[in-house]
């Protein structure tokens, strides 16, 4: 394939020439991810699901070959989720950082910085400018789009994808280029472990019969096309046959399908708007929330370049449009036995995104006026500018579950799983908030966030009125509770207590915030705290007691849970019976010992 270079200035020569652009696009991931090696919480969002509670399985290698007979979460043999190579780069972090994250972390942080690397290297290959190719890659690296693929730890799962199909595509291209058979099964290798880390790898065959036909100079030999139908098929049939021994639920293979996946297909323009417009991403989002109008202003945008430029190389933006759609497309699939409110997350157009990319090198402008080639690098400088500053902020949401179900509840308002019930609270006597029949069924949760959105209103409007009325303060934290904008409910409760710092149904409340964050230390300092401004406060007491249970102080559990049942608290008698039979083993087992 031809390789033009065009590189002005021995500045631009010197930084990208050698290894200097890979120590470029590396440090610009390190400098816009690096703080989240320092993030010490989980989302509580599948990451508390596949790291804490499968932990026995991923810490022990003797494990190994469950990996790929189970679904992702290894409950059972059965699920909708086949991911063993997720699970096993888990278990590489779990021998690396037993008691913390830190591996998870600088995994998710290599993953991305090695896929940035190797799509700067697959753009060389199809013969791209280095420049362009190195500011396309820079753009990849910087994109707010990409964040929850590495800020989140379970997002790595695509970014893992894009290395394997990279190394896929390219090494057949280097296959197509050698005729040597050590390539053609590298290959087939690297499309192996990205079927078995994404099933949306399956469009790579189509993918790569495209470029060889159309999009490389030379044609490929029949012998070629036949070895890699025989290794295709090959790594399909394993494939199949692993995941149809995890009894993994198969997609419903009929009309039905077909006609899902148009129906859906409207959703492919959102994420084109989420990869155009920075300001149009979200975190997990449902269907009701999906904003279509940025994507149809970006349709606009492409549509008005390619009628603008002077040159557009139809081969490229063929393949690239064709990339970008066939690694989303699937993703907009949904099995008809799963029985949940459809979600979909920002993180699945990592791949897709780098078809997208190649809209760029594919289309050439007029650069003969100095004053436009001038415009068109501040343009790209202020636009890496904007994507880094909002890349960075983007990350800040996967600090902890409090951030994390901030945005989404804030993002996705709709969504069933983003909201809470008040009477999870001890209430004042109060009447104007809501009742919650079950606001995570539908058609309540619709409802129920209306009544919470309109009331905060009220609110808000009561406080620039009277700002010194930790009452109102309270109750605005709460209305933030059932909506699940738990930063601004904890921000709320904070003001309440810096006026009120003896009210004990505050504490209370403020606890009960802090649990459903996952912060259970403080929320047992609030508990406390509690209890120690109003020792009647029977479920200030059951609530100490369940997290007690939960840590395994089976002492102090039941102590609270007399004090509870005293005051008159109705706790489960199994509870009961249970705490004492632990805390008799104890005594039993500590005398015993002596």
């Amino acid at each position: 394939m031809n390789d033009p270079e065009s590189i002005d200035g021995p500045i631009q020569r010197f930084f990208l020439s050698s290894w200097r652009p890979y120590a470029l696009l590396a440090i610009a991931v390190l400098a816009l991810y690096g703080h989240t090696v320092f993030f010490t919480n989980l989302t509580y969002q599948d990451d508390d699901k596949l790291i804490v509670e499968s932990y026995p399985l991923i810490s022990n290698p003797g494990h190994l070959k469950k990996v790929f007979v189970e679904d992702v979460y290894h409950h059972y043999q059965g699920g909708n989720l086949y991911r063993p190579l997720l699970t096993l780069s888990f278990m590489v972090d779990a021998r690396l950082s037993i008691a913390s994250l830190t591996a998870y972390r600088c995994t998710n942080l290599l993953l991305h910085a090695i896929a940035v690397v190797l799509v700067f290297l697959f753009f060389r290959q199809i013969g791209i400018q280095r420049k362009i190719a190195f500011l396309t890659s820079l753009l990849f690296a910087c994109h707010p789009a990409l964040a929850q693929a590495v800020a989140w730890i379970p997002g790595r799962n695509d970014s893992l994808l894009a290395v394997f199909v990279l190394g896929s595509m390219m090494t057949l291209l280097r296959y197509h280029a050698t005729a040597r058979v050590r390539w053609a099964l590298l290959h087939a290798f690297f499309f192996a472990l990205a079927m078995f880390t994404k099933e949306t790898a399956i469009v790579l065959p189509l993918l790569a019969v495209f470029m060889l036909t159309v999009v490389a100079r030379e044609k490929p030999r029949l012998l070629t096309i036949v070895l890699l139908m025989a290794l295709w098929a090959s790594v399909l049939a394993v494939w199949s046959a692993l995941r149809s021994a995890a009894f993994i639920v198969s997609p419903a293979y009929s009309f039905s399908t077909v006609l899902q996946l148009l129906q859906n297909s409207w959703l492919m323009v959102v994420y084109l708007g989420s990869a155009v417009w920075p300001f149009a991403t979200f975190v997990i989002s449902v269907v009701e929330n999906m904003n279509v109008l940025p994507g149809i202003a970006a349709i606009l945008v492409v549509a008005a370049c390619c009628f603008l430029a002077d040159r557009r190389d139809w081969r490229l933006l063929s393949f690239g449009a064709i990339w970008f759609l066939g690694f989303l497309v699937l993703t907009t699939y949904y099995h008809p036995d799963v029985h949940v409110q459809p979600r979909y997350t920002q993180h699945r157009i990592y791949v897709s995104l780098i078809g997208l990319l190649l809209l760029f090198p594919a289309l050439s402008f007029s650069t003969e006026k100095k004053a436009l080639r001038t415009f068109g690098k501040w343009l790209f400088g202020a636009t890496i500018a904007l994507f880094g500053v909002l890349t960075v902020r983007q990350t800040f949401v996967f600090e902890d579950a409090m951030s994390f179900n901030e945005t989404v509840a804030e993002t996705s308002p709709d969504n069933r799983f983003a909201h809470y019930d008040v009477r999870m609270m001890m209430l004042s006597d109060y009447n104007g908030l809501p009742a919650a029949d079950e606001p995570w069924k539908a058609p309540a949760p619709s409802r129920y966030r209306m009544q919470l959105a309109e009331l905060s209103e009220r609110l808000r409007a009561q406080i620039a009125l009277k700002p010194r009325d930790a009452g109102l303060h309270h109750l605005l934290a709460i209305t933030y509770f059932g909506q699940g904008l738990l930063r601004r409910s904890e921000w709320e409760f904070k003001e309440s207590l810096s006026l009120v710092p003896g009210e004990a149904i505050v504490q209370f409340n403020t606890g009960v915030l802090y649990y459903h964050g996952h912060f259970e230390r403080k929320s047992e300092e609030h508990w406390l705290r509690t209890v120690e401004l109003d020792p009647s406060m029977a479920d200030a007491h059951f609530n100490l007691c369940y997290l007690y249970y939960r840590w395994k102080q089976y002492p102090e559990a039941l102590a609270y849970a007399d004090r509870a049942e005293r005051i008159g608290a109705n706790l489960p008698p199994e509870l009961l019976r249970e705490l004492k039979r632990l805390v008799g083993d104890s005594l039993n087992h500590d005398g015993n010992r002596r």
